[in-house]
Parts: structure tokens; C-alpha cells; sequence
């Protein structure tokens, strides 16, 4: 039986959402929103779905009621909003994927089942001074393999996929346009390091995620 995710909340259920969000709070500034179980409210009053087409599973929320909600959510736990901005943008990565691979994974993070997390910004900021990139993905007879550094991670030891993005090398060491791709974190290869210290938020878990080797699971071309 196929699970129909609730309504994205708006009025009293938005309000309700926030009471849930604030009770938490303070566990989630020490141990993150997935492990506190924010995440696991914003999928039971369906957050998560509202950014998801229907055709995937998802309720397709407005942006406004969208942008509506990220304030809300914030004025609760700042935390629980950064955390879920990083999952909005591995879901809209996602989004961008052939029909395969967004059945594979959008409706298990409609509904909270899985979370993601998303670290491009060995793509944006980070280590752009490096003549070579930081984070390569080579072509095997299993599929792409990564290796490298994905510099900063929100949830990095509390989701279950990473969304990323790495530079394609042929044999002769040739660079491609960047492409993203899907791994399970727990695939071989893969060291989290321990979150960083940061003056604030904390419980987002932020932390280094080094790859060697690691085979991802799809590729998404840009």
C-alpha cells in the first residue's frame, strides 16, 4: 500500500508544527534535528512532501507557502531550518533526474523514511583557489567511483544518502563539467569526519566527509 503523505501545513497546523519544533529545541541544538526527532515531525505534519512534485510522490507545495514555512520553522529552531534547507537542495538536485531515479528515492523522502543531505561547495567556495579539484569522479565497470573531499556537510552522520557533486575525469586525467551524485553513506570508501565546533549551531552536525573510491549509486548529468 502506497503511504500518502499529510498535507503541507499552513494556519493552525503550521502553528501546531512549531509548538513540536520548539519542544525539541533544545535537543536538537545538542544532537541535531535527525536524532532529536524535529526531522521526523516536519514528515508527520508533511513538510518534506510539499517540496516534492505529486507525480514523485510529493504534495508540490506554493513557494509562498513554502517560504511561509521556512520562517516559521526558524523563528522555532534555527538548527532545524538550516538542516532542512541543505535537505531542499539535495531533493531539488534529485528532482532533476530521469523518471528511475526519482522513484527510486523522492518518495522515501516525502514521507521521512530516508533523509539527505546535500555538499557542493567544493563546487561553490570551498578550496577554489586549488588549481585541481578536490572531489573527481572517474567511470568504472560498476559505475562512477569518487574521490576526495566534500568540505562542508550538514548531517553528515545522521542521513542516509549524500547528494554531491564532483568534476568527471577521463584516463588521461581531462576534466568534464561537473556532475552530481547520489551514495549511501554508508558505502565503503566513505569517512565522516567528527562536526566541527562552531560557535553556533552546533547540532548541525557539519563535518568533512573524505571519499576513496567510493561507488555512487546514480549520476545526474547537468
Amino acid at each position: 500500500m502506497t503511504y500518502a503523505p499529510p498535507q503541507f501545513p499552513t494556519g493552525s497546523s503550521l502553528a501546531e508544527l512549531c509548538r513540536e519544533i520548539k519542544f525539541v529545541d533544545a535537543k536538537t541544538r545538542e544532537l541535531g534535528p535527525w536524532k532529536s526527532g524535529a526531522f521526523s515531525i516536519l514528515a508527520s505534519h508533511g513538510c518534506l512532501a510539499g517540496w516534492i512534485k505529486k507525480k514523485d510522490g510529493g504534495t508540490e507545495a506554493s513557494e509562498e507557502d513554502i517560504m511561509r514555512l521556512l520562517v516559521a520553522v526558524s523563528s522555532c529552531c534555527l538548527t532545524t531550518a538550516l538542516a532542512l534547507t541543505q535537505w531542499a537542495s539535495a531533493v531539488r538536485i534529485i528532482s532533476k533526474g530521469n523518471e528511475k531515479i526519482r522513484a527510486r528515492f523522492l518518495p522515501d523522502l516525502a514521507t521521512g523514511r530516508q533523509f539527505t543531505t546535500v555538499g557542493i561547495s567544493q563546487l561553490t567556495t570551498s578550496r577554489q583557489h586549488l588549481r585541481r579539484p578536490i572531489l573527481t569522479a572517474r567511470r568504472k565497470n560498476t559505475g562512477w567511483s569518487l574521490d576526495g573531499q566534500c568540505p562542508w556537510v550538514t548531517g553528515a552522520d545522521s542521513v542516509n544518502t549524500l547528494v554531491t557533486g564532483a568534476v568527471p575525469m577521463d584516463s588521461e586525467g581531462f576534466q568534464a563539467s561537473p556532475h552530481f551524485y547520489i551514495l549511501k553513506l554508508s558505502t565503503s570508501g566513505i569517512q565522516v569526519a567528527p562536526p566541527m565546533k562552531l560557535l553556533a549551531l552546533t547540532g548541525s552536525r557539519t563535518s568533512r566527509i573524505d571519499l576513496k573510491n567510493a561507488l555512487t549509486e546514480v549520476v545526474i548529468a547537468p
